[in-house]
């Protein structure tokens, strides 16, 4: 398990095992920021390796932050090909996004996104290059969450203002499963000034 304080993973590049990232302080009193940077380069995510069924990367207890202008599904802070996603699962309990944070939070087409208790407050500022409100659905549309199995459970209870998406699959077969008394309280799903 990583812990951490404010820190910038820019050295962290392929994973291909099982890690868990924890933010809160040795007392549990503070919850710290991961910062994943301004830039559009995958030296600005964690990258999903080839890896065994069942491998998780675990967020917990803290606050992320991806800024800048890059919103496509390869700057996302968590990204896994197509092939190397099936395999793995990203966990979240008790992360929100700090203030500033742009980018997506996961891409994994093929593979499982699970919110599992804590809090959640999801409010960002980027809108995609997609028409927000339209008819289609394009790789330009800005989607917090995107993978083929997404599940939220345990009590999560998800708050936050954000444009476009907040969760999406583009494969066949996907799963949307919300159970054990999950709350979602989205403040504003905007598109433009007057569409909530």
């Amino acid at each position: 398990m990583i812990f951490l304080k404010v820190l910038h993973l820019q050295f962290l590049r392929t994973i291909t095992r099982s890690v868990a990232i924890d933010g809160s302080s040795a007392d549990g009193s503070t919850q710290y920021e991961l910062d994943m940077g301004s830039l559009a380069t995958t030296n600005f995510r964690i990258t999903l390796g080839a890896a065994a069924a069942g491998t998780e990367i675990r967020f917990q207890n803290l606050n992320l932050k991806g800024s800048g202008t890059a919103f496509t599904l390869d700057s996302a802070i968590v990204y896994a090909t197509a092939a190397n996603s099936a395999n793995w699962t990203a966990s979240f309990n008790n992360v929100s996004l700090a203030a500033g944070h742009t980018k997506r939070i996961a891409y994994l087409p093929n593979g499982s996104v699970v919110m599992d208790g804590g809090e959640f407050n999801f409010s960002h500022s980027a809108v995609g290059s997609g028409s927000a409100g339209g008819t289609s659905i394009t790789a330009g549309w800005h989607k917090l969450f995107e993978a083929k199995n997404i599940h939220i459970t345990n009590g999560s209870k998800i708050s936050g203002e954000f444009s476009d998406m907040f969760l999406a699959s583009s494969v066949a077969d996907s799963t949307i499963r919300v159970d054990q008394g999950i709350y979602l309280e989205p403040e504003k799903f905007s598109c433009c000034d007057d569409c909530h």
